[in-house]
């Protein structure tokens, strides 16, 4: 019952600043699988599991329904604009890349994207 489930809640949550950042891990970035579960049926990898599911199904859905996403998604990645968070992650990640920053994004913006 609900009750049960509330007092279940209150001794395994502490409404505090580690409970409120674990919740948002996944609108910063982080796609490790999360510290804890806060359900007694469902470890952090399940759930880890289901939450990358959803997330690729999303895209999956965004990107198939409007195929032009798909351009736009990797011209964004050439030039400094993002249309998307989405896209701005992929940015984040390549530019950590050496190999990206020194050789294949310059050539790309040289020869194949001249007019952007």
């Amino acid at each position: 019952s609900f009750s049960n489930i509330r007092d279940t809640a209150r001794t395994l949550i502490k409404l505090n600043d580690d409970y409120f950042n674990s919740l948002a891990t996944l609108s910063t970035g982080k796609l490790t699988p999360p510290d804890i579960s806060y359900n007694e049926f469902m470890g952090r990898y399940e759930l880890y599991f289901y939450r990358i599911i959803g997330l690729m199904f999303s895209y999956s859905v965004s990107y198939i329904t409007r195929p032009k996403r798909i351009f736009r998604t990797l011209k964004s990645i050439f030039t400094d604009r993002s249309n998307s968070v989405f896209e701005q992650r992929i940015k984040d990640n390549l530019r950590k890349s050496k190999i990206f920053v020194s050789y294949i994004k310059p050539f790309i913006l040289k020869k194949i994207l001249k007019n952007v």
